[in-house]
């Protein structure tokens, strides 16, 4: 399990027993974990670098800096990204990053050893006055694609529409 505590700055990974096996300093953590027992998660530390680690008996191991990131403030709770690991343990992201607009999502992976594809958009028309909603979301397949949703800004209506796509 992994969890975070927003106002120590700290994220923590627990066995199943809820007892602490390590922490690192950040927030926003997310984890996810693969058939084949890959294990990962993904957070800020206090300069807003968003990092990429392993979950390797029962300790993370840095993978990857993947760079700073803007986080809305209009998110209202929501953690601003999202991971899923294929069969291989190849890490994909997609995460909000408001350096790059109010509404903009990108799209990378990371492999165990560190090796990462540049930020490709995903959208730039995010609907980010939607609070309390999740707004985008991934799912990895066996052939190392994702499949990516997000809930869009209308282009002809304020009504928002969510749109699918594959991530490579």
């Amino acid at each position: 399990l992994v969890m975070g505590r927003p106002l120590s700055f700290a994220v923590t990974l627990l066995d199943d027993a809820l007892g602490v096996l390590d922490h690192v300093d950040g927030v926003y953590p997310r984890g996810a974990a693969n058939a084949a027992g890959d294990a990962a998660a993904v957070y800020v530390d206090h300069n807003y670098i968003l990092h990429l680690d392993a979950v390797e008996s029962g300790l993370f191991e840095e993978i990857a800096l993947l760079g700073t990131v803007g986080v809305a403030a209009d998110s209202e709770g929501q953690v601003p990204w999202e991971i899923g690991l294929d069969p291989t343990g190849t890490a994909h992201l997609l995460y909000r990053d408001t350096n790059q607009g109010p509404g903009a999502v990108l799209y990378r992976t990371a492999t165990q050893n560190g090796d990462t594809t540049p930020p490709a958009f995903v959208t730039e028309t995010l609907a980010t006055d939607l609070p309390g909603m999740q707004l985008f979301a991934l799912t990895p397949d066996l052939c190392g694609r994702a499949t990516i949703a997000t809930v869009e800004q209308g282009p002809t209506s304020d009504l928002p529409q969510i749109r699918i796509q594959e991530g490579r």
